[in-house]
């Protein structure tokens, strides 16, 4: 049986088809940033606004970004969207759901291993080197298990690891190298006191 050609109203239907069906990564992430970002603001300040969202809703959210930003230039897009003031600022909240910061961190991981501008940026504009070794040190004291603080390595490897800059930076750290001697059992929770008083 010969196939007729396809007429220009199915052509157009196919089209329009193909077209919704298709999701945009970078404006997806945009529209994702921005819910975000009304949720945070509105649970630390107690708001009511429309757009808030539960827990469960807000971690579906952060797995469709991870996803997105495992792809090397959305990664660098999500950078440029200002991606990274909410994932450290929400990793760094205490008030936050734990499993909301963990994806937050797991995301910071995702967003800088083997991508060095992105890797510039954090450590350059974002100062990710010095809050993510205060944010180990914070949670020191009360992290049974040790999840955080596992997450929080893995961000700050992936941030510096082959990037010159980076590891001179982390080398150079007394915080970093603390946190290093924290996890190979040379120090308790009650000194993170003492370190916490002096310069990083």
């Amino acid at each position: 049986e010969t196939m007729s050609p396809m007429t220009t109203e199915d052509r157009a239907f196919l089209e329009a088809v193909m077209k919704d069906g298709v999701i945009d990564p970078a404006k997806r992430m945009k529209e994702i940033l921005a819910h975000l970002n009304i949720w945070l603001r509105n649970f630390l300040g107690d708001g009511n606004d429309e757009n808030k969202f539960n827990e469960d809703e807000m971690v579906d959210l952060l797995e469709e970004l991870h996803e997105i930003v495992e792809n090397i230039d959305f990664a660098r897009d999500c950078v440029k969207m200002n991606g990274v003031p909410f994932l450290l600022g929400c990793s760094s909240e205490r008030k936050v759901p734990r499993p909301v910061r963990l994806q937050c961190l797991n995301i910071s991981s995702t967003l800088s291993q083997n991508n060095p501008p992105v890797q510039e940026a954090m450590l350059r504009e974002h100062d990710a080197l010095n809050i993510l070794t205060n944010l180990y040190l914070t949670e020191m004291a009360d992290d049974p298990g040790g999840s955080m603080r596992k997450c929080i390595v893995q961000a700050l490897s992936c941030m510096v690891r082959s990037h010159r800059i980076g590891e001179e930076s982390f080398c150079s750290s007394d915080s970093c190298r603390y946190v290093i001697e924290e996890g190979i059992g040379c120090h308790t929770p009650n000194d993170v006191h003492a370190q916490n008083s002096s310069p990083g």
